[in-house]
């Protein structure tokens, strides 16, 4: 068992991502750079009735590459995997919002 849910978990469980040329694409002043992401990572997870999330990465195979003008680098994740404890989350219609003490990301979701 990966996870161990308690009563006041609402989901939880496993998730895996499978990266096939996922792109991040940032531009400013004139200047853009683009982050490359392949491979597979996995993770266990546990959001609560207290809007808390628990995530812990297990298997960090993808890699990052890192394109700009003056050219590329690989990043490996498995060097820095995710993981948090007690997060706060929300979810609003198509969005998703995670805090935590690093800061806040949101995630759309595409139909």
């Amino acid at each position: 068992m990966l996870w161990r849910r308690t009563d006041a978990s609402i989901a939880g469980g496993h998730r895996r991502v499978d990266y096939q040329d996922w792109l991040y694409t940032f531009a400013q002043g004139g200047m853009s750079m683009t982050v490359v992401r392949n491979d597979t990572d996995e993770a266990v997870y546990e959001a609560t009735t207290d809007d808390t999330l628990t995530v812990r990465e297990v298997i960090m195979n993808s890699v990052s590459t890192l394109e700009t003008p003056a050219g590329s680098s690989a990043y490996d994740t498995s060097e820095d995997p995710l993981s948090f404890t007690e997060a706060r989350y929300a979810c609003e219609g198509n969005t998703l919002s995670i805090t935590t003490e690093g800061g806040a990301v949101a995630f759309g979701r595409e139909h």
